[in-house]
């Protein structure tokens, strides 16, 4: 189950260093993550914890101990022991653990689990009801176990037993590298590990700690700081106590301190076991108080223990455990302190008091923690509703919200704006105009002037509507982003009083598509636009936006969303980011600074706790307080201390570790791999996790799958791998980790290898090969004999069959090519006969006509007539006179017979009668079928004498088309007279326009097109032929 994130108490931890002891005023909360039993499976309290080598913490349960890996949690079962509250892991790596009668060690085996094994069966018989183990502590000897009756010293053999005083108070400590032994009643002692028992040395203790024993220690310089029960915090330098004064010294005497943890830098954790938790500095300064009301689960703080990750502090709880997140630059507001539960603005700094407006919380200010007590958001009553944005105008801060527009004087008196919009969402200065204000809301842009003590509104801004922001540039141009549709570029040509110039720029004009919402800022160079798609800034030049990279390359390549973001004085930008195209999800949001073409992520607690985070306020140092970075999201405000954070080495890349891997029969597996899993027990689950990403729902996990089949890619959020049905070969898995942003873990490589199942084995190929070649042996000695008589009743019936089937084949050769050289003759004597008959069909028809058109002219023109025949005997020497070896002609050849048919119409028809010829000398030599052209020359004389008004034009036209045919156009004047119809009065015997497509479909099969069309007093026939059949 994933745990549930809390919030806790108060802050500001102190300083990364003692050098910086003050306390900082305006520190909010640190993160807290709760762990519920039911997240861990375990009983409530959380008596004990400890780290291991891998990172991996113990935490001591009731009859178990609770590992977690940083991932997911585990159990560590002990069996017969009750309340575990001894725990430890010495040099060695060995977790030792001590609870109810019982205690014993757990060392890490080949499969990355513990074990553990008791050492109960090496005490004496009459020392095994020593009761309770309360605390373990590392020796040079070997691990001292204490108890109320015993101090039990392991030295890898035997135990070392030291029977003490019946007290349930006795308590163990490590005090400045030595083992201390504390106790109301009897007093407190150095414990002495070096004699053949434990010795104990008197100390003296204080006057005051009269009753009193030590719960705690931290290291301080030389000596160490000590807790006692209600007699707060005490300094040892090596020889003598002084009191460690604090801020909290009642609190502390009346909380009953339970122990007290160190943390690297040195401030202090105070356990209470009834007010929680407490933060110290290290000269004793308040820093925060984590309890119950403040988010906390309980304020029952049992142990208070420091990881190697310096950031973070562990807790064991009455009910449950909290990992808190103290790095001293990072902590926020909520409900717990004051934050209501609606949607926070940008903050305004006014009066030297931080303002926060809030959606339906009104006006919030930050009273800065004092005394122990942290700051907190509290509610200004006389500004309560829905509060936008806030500005500061003539030293006055002015209030947007659903009211419109109201001005807070020095005096405290409330004034509203003339004229305000409904719904104002922000007002602000406009850039290179003096006394010149820009209201927004919704709709429109607003003007305001201030005059003297009053303000003018000088109206909306035609032009400029559903706008969300605007900035001026340095030309006094305004760019105004909208929700959609792009931006607004707003020009003043004829002054700042007239009425704008607007321009609108879209996906044309360099905005990707699918920008979505347009958000402008400020920065050193100028207007910056931020959208879902990266951030762009304009180029006067070309006249559009392009995508700019100089706050790092992935806010230029269109993979990142801008949430938000706030330029610095250091030319950097702060940003909140997204990756582009995801859904609203807060694990995915991200926050980073970039600067000099370089965006460094920002490891803070997932912004899962703060919806909508996408208003920030960037404040440089000034007047006591550090440069600071402000988060506003929905019921919460987030505080960075950027000088603290700046000074704080850069966070190490995780460390991922493999936690356990298990095969599908769940038999573990060692973590070191080079094993090889059988065939039949082929799947495997691979759990691992990094420490330093605990409890960060935005971690992502990346497993790289090599093999002989190529590689497996998976990258995601969940700390986990099935792989199943792997096929049988080697194998290399590697796995990485990192936080949102940040930089990956080095890779965990694991490699393996799955054994090919028992009938694939070289075994079973070597039995396989044996078998195989005695029944190949036994098959041969069989199948030889076979042979053998089968060969000599072959040889005589091979031989009979070999004249008789020479005999058989002759024949049939014989009669196929009889066959073949009958059906061959058949089919040339068909198509000759076929081409006779249309040759047939045409010359007498073509002769017909030309004699008619002679006896015409011999009594009336005998000298045309004489022409006629001249030209007649052409055109018989072109049609049958055929040299060489085709018979078909060029078209050259018939383009000159068709020249020679109309020039003897001509002669006929006289003046009547014109004709063009076009064609293309590269055609001259493509051969076509004889007289193919002729029956549509022929029909285009008749029918266009028969219906042209005065004289009859006749075009032919020859030539090649675009898509490489062979192009012939025929055309007449005239009208078009459809065969068949009434309107056809020109006799014809319907031959020659048959037979052309008889032959048209008989050379070219498919591969043709005859069309026929009138055009403005024309009727052209147009023939296009693929390729002409023999070029």
């Amino acid at each position: 189950m994933s745990p549930r994130f809390l919030l806790a108490a108060c802050l500001l931890f102190g300083g990364t260093a003692p050098a910086r002891a003050e306390r900082d005023p305006e520190a909010g909360l640190p993160f807290v993550t709760a762990f519920a039993p039911r997240d861990y499976r375990g009983h409530q309290q959380v008596l004990a914890v400890a780290e291991d080598a891998a990172g991996r913490l113990y935490f001591g349960n009731l009859d178990k101990v609770l590992v977690y890996d940083g991932a997911r949690w585990t159990h560590l079962p002990v069996p017969g022991a009750t309340f575990i509250r001894g725990l430890v892991v010495d040099a060695d790596d060995t977790l030792w653990i001590g609870g109810v009668d019982e205690l014993g060690y757990a060392r890490t085996g080949p499969d990355g689990a513990r074990t553990f094994v008791s050492l109960r069966s090496h005490l004496p018989v009459g020392a095994h009801s020593f009761g309770t183990v309360w605390k373990i502590v590392p020796t040079p000897a070997g691990p001292l176990f204490q108890s109320a009756s015993h101090l039990l010293l392991w030295d890898g053999r035997a135990f070392r037993i030291l029977a003490l005083p019946e007290s349930p108070r006795w308590r163990l400590a490590e005090v400045a590298g030595e083992s201390w032994l504390t106790d109301p009643a009897h007093g407190w002692f150095r414990v002495r590990t070096d004699g053949a028992t434990p010795q104990l040395a008197p100390l003296p203790r204080p006057a005051a700690c009269a009753g009193e024993r030590i719960t705690g220690a931290a290291p301080a310089g030389p000596g160490a700081i000590v807790a006692t029960d209600r007699q707060g915090l005490w300094r040892w330098d090596g020889t003598a106590f002084a009191p460690f004064v604090t801020d909290i010294d009642a609190e502390l005497r009346t909380g009953e301190i339970y122990h007290l943890c160190g943390l690297a830098d040195g401030r202090l954790a105070v356990a209470s076991i009834q007010t929680g938790l407490r933060l110290l500095d290290a000269s004793g300064r308040a820093l925060a108080h984590l309890a119950e009301t403040t988010g906390l689960p309980d304020n029952t703080a049992i142990v208070a223990f420091a990881p190697r990750d310096p950031g973070v502090l562990w807790v064991g709880l009455g009910r449950g455990a909290a990992r808190i997140d103290v790095r001293p630059w990072l902590t926020w507001f909520h409900p717990a302190n004051g934050a209501p539960r609606s949607k926070l603005f940008a903050p305004v700094r006014h009066g030297g008091e931080l303002l926060v407006p809030a959606a339906a919380g009104g006006l919030l200010r930050l009273a800065p923690g004092s005394g122990g007590r942290p700051a907190n958001l509290v509610r200004d009553p006389a500004l309560a509703g829905h509060v936008n944005g806030l500005a500061v105008a003539a030293g006055r801060l002015i209030v947007s919200g659903n009211g419109g527009l109201i001005e807070r004087t020095p005096d405290g008196r409330l004034a509203p704006l003339p004229e305000a919009p409904a719904n104002a969402t922000a007002f602000f200065a406009l850039p290179g105009r003096p006394g010149t204000w820009v209201a927004l809301n919704n709709d429109r842009v607003h003007l305001y002037r201030r005059d003297g003590d009053t303000w003018k509104n000088e109206g909306a801004v035609p032009g400029l509507v559903r706008v969300r922001g605007l900035v001026a540039d340095a030309a006094g141009a305004w760019w105004l982003g909208r929700p959609a549709g792009g931006v607004l570029r707003a020009t003043f040509p004829d002054g700042p009083g007239a009425a704008p110039a607007v321009t609108a720029f879209a996906a044309p004009d360099g905005l990707p598509p699918g920008h979505g919402w347009t958000r402008f800022t400020a920065d050193h160079r100028g207007p910056l636009l931020a959208c879902n798609l990266g951030l762009l800034r304009f180029d006067p030049d070309a006249g559009r936006f392009k995508p700019t990279a100089e706050y790092g390359p992935e806010l230029a390549d269109g993979s990142t969303y801008v949430y938000g973001s706030a330029p610095d004085r250091r030319e950097g930008l702060w940003t909140i980011l997204r990756p582009a195209g995801e859904a609203e999800a807060g694990d995915e949001l991200r926050l980073a600074y970039g600067r000099a073409g370089v965006l460094t992520p920002v490891r803070i607690p997932p912004l899962t706790l703060i919806d909508d985070p996408g208003h920030l306020l960037h404040e440089p140092a000034g007047a006591g307080r550090p440069e600071t970075l402000w988060i506003a999201g929905h019921g919460a405000l987030v505080r960075l201390d950027l000088d603290r954070w700046r000074a704080a080495p850069p966070p190490a890349a995780p460390a991922l570790r493999i936690s356990s891997l298990v095969t599908g029969s769940g038999a573990r597996l060692a973590l070191a791999g080079a094993w090889q899993l059988p065939f039949r027990d082929r799947s495997l689950r691979v759990l691992f996790a990094a420490p330093e990403l605990a409890a960060d729902p935005g971690a992502t996990y990346e497993s790289v799958l090599l093999s002989a089949s190529g590689e497996e890619v998976r990258r995601d959020g969940t700390p986990e791998r099935d792989f199943s049905a792997l096929g049988a070969g080697r194998y290399e898995l590697r796995l990485r980790a990192r936080s949102p942003g940040g930089p990956w873990s080095p890779p965990a490589v694991l490699r393996f290898s799955v054994l090919p199942p028992w009938w694939l084995s070289p075994l079973a190929f070597a039995a396989y090969g044996l078998a195989g070649a005695g029944a190949a042996a036994a098959a041969w000695g069989w199948r030889t004999r076979q042979w053998r008589r089968r060969r000599r009743e072959l040889e005589a019936a091979v031989a009979a069959r070999t004249s008789e089937l020479a005999a058989q084949n002759a024949e049939l050769v014989r009669l196929r090519q009889i066959e073949f050289d009958e059906k061959l003759a058949a089919r040339l004597a068909e198509h000759k006969a076929r081409l006779e008959v249309l040759r047939y069909q045409l010359n007498p028809h073509f002769l017909f006509n030309t004699l008619t058109s002679i006896c015409a002219q011999i009594i009336q023109a005998p000298r045309h007539a004489r022409d006629t025949v001249i030209r007649l005997a052409e055109f018989c020497r072109l049609t049958l006179h055929r040299p060489g070896e085709h018979e078909e002609p060029t078209l050259g050849e018939e383009v000159e017979m068709l020249r020679a048919y109309l020039d003897i119409e001509q002669t006929r028809l006289g003046d009547l009668l014109e004709y063009t010829i076009e064609s293309d000398p590269a055609l001259d030599a493509l051969r076509l079928p004889p007289f193919l052209l002729l029956p549509i020359v022929e029909n285009a004389v008749k029918y266009g004498a028969a219906t042209s008004r005065d004289r009859v034009r006749i075009r032919l036209a020859f030539r090649r088309g675009d898509d490489g045919r062979v192009l012939i156009e025929v055309a007449n004047s005239g009208q078009w007279i459809a065969p068949g119809t009434a309107e056809r009065s020109v006799p014809s015997l319907g031959i020659g326009l048959e037979n052309l497509r008889q032959r048209l479909a008989r050379y070219f099969p498919g591969r043709h097109e005859f069309t026929t069309e009138p055009a403005d007093g024309w009727v052209v026939v147009r023939v296009r032929l693929d390729q002409p059949p023999l070029a």
